[in-house]
């Protein structure tokens, strides 16, 4: 399965994940094809999404924030239950 189909059902299980990472949201903003995801997937459970957005001005490709979108970049799903001091084993 491709990372972006991967991401799309991630999205619709996680009810945690902010509106600007929602891959509706991705698709309203600048359409399906300019946007691509990176996924830390580990025996079938995802851990790490980084969406992205992938813009071509002449020449090049630029990877930017869209437009109407504050913030987008890492979202860490740590486990439920997970103390603090545990959080930055785990990122690392």
């Amino acid at each position: 399965m491709e990372s972006k189909e991967k991401y799309i059902e991630y999205c619709l299980k996680n009810k945690d994940l902010p509106v600007f990472f929602q891959s509706w949201w991705l698709d309203a903003i600048v359409g399906r094809d300019n946007w691509e995801v990176v996924l830390v997937d580990k025996g079938g459970n995802i851990y790490a999404v980084f969406p992205y957005i992938i813009e071509r001005k002449i020449t090049f490709t630029l990877i930017r924030m869209p437009l109407l979108t504050p913030y987008l970049g890492l979202w860490i799903n740590y486990p439920e239950g997970q103390k603090n001091y545990a959080k930055l084993s785990f990122e690392k």
